[in-house]
């Protein structure tokens, strides 16, 4: 959740306009800024987070990255060297007061050389990287997921936003050799039910996915239901005696939760 004023939110709800700000230091130590008034290119900038899977993700540590093109026509940047500048990204609105306000997105780094011409593309990601290195135990197997989280954590260099998760007191008493540190944390991530990230400060975290809705549900299901079917949740049709039920189209209190129904293929379930 990140803090924005209600101006702010207002012009969220208005569907903006919305621009790119960056700050750069490079690894010289000089700065830079950026903005999308005099820098960046209308086309060729986005970000995603992507954990090395298509489908719906469960135990991966997922980093986000970030594409920059910026206008170098003037060759106003065809001096410096991008190659592991640190990039802070913001999303910024103008406010009907005159004053400009800005999201921080997170701090992403150039691990790949940049080429210089008219248009500079960057690719930079977050400190996820930095657990691509193999991961060395320093810990006394058996320990638990969160003493193995905090050394991890402590060999890339990453701070642990998560004091505590799910399952945080599990027991591992065998660690595969050869594993990056990258793949601990996805393992640490699926016996907590979800995933691991670094939020825009480049804190790590293990999310869990909140199932409790469907706990309160004996069966959940997509099929067709018969009259004397209770106590389930679907998307299709319905019984006209059937009892504790949630219909795809009348949530309620239950709108926390989205029943699928009706695909011109069939889903991909993970």
């Amino acid at each position: 959740m990140k803090n924005v004023s209600y101006k702010f939110k207002e012009i969220i709800h208005n569907g903006g306009p919305f621009y790119a700000y960056a700050k750069v230091v490079l690894a010289d130590g000089q700065e830079l800024e950026f903005d999308s008034e005099n820098d960046f290119l209308i086309d060729g900038n986005g970000y995603s987070e992507s954990g090395g899977v298509s489908s719906f993700p469960l135990g991966v540590a997922v980093a986000k990255a970030i594409t920059l093109n910026l206008d170098n026509s003037d060759e106003k940047y065809s001096e410096y060297d991008f190659y592991y500048a640190r990039i802070t990204l913001y999303t910024e609105a103008e406010l009907d007061n005159g004053t400009t306000e800005r999201i921080k997105e997170g701090t992403f780094t150039v691990t790949s050389p940049v080429a210089i011409g008219d248009i500079i593309e960057i690719e930079a990601i977050n400190d996820m990287y930095k657990a691509n290195i193999t991961y060395v135990p320093n810990v006394s197997l058996p320990t638990t997921l969160l003493q193995i989280a905090q050394d991890v954590c402590s060999q890339c260099g990453i701070l642990l936003g998560s004091p505590s998760f799910t399952n945080q007191d599990f027991t591992v008493k065998t660690i595969k050799e050869g594993m990056t540190c990258r793949e601990v944390l996805g393992y640490i991530a699926q016996i907590a039910g979800g995933n691991a990230l670094c939020d825009e400060n480049n804190r790590l975290l293990i999310r869990t996915y909140d199932l409790s809705v469907f706990e309160q549900r004996k069966i959940i299901s997509g099929e067709n239901l018969r009259k004397e079917v209770q106590d389930r949740i679907s998307g299709e049709n319905f019984g006209e005696n059937i009892s504790d039920t949630v219909q795809g189209g009348t949530f309620g209190e239950n709108d926390n939760f989205h029943v699928l129904a009706s695909f011109q293929q069939n889903p991909e379930i993970s």
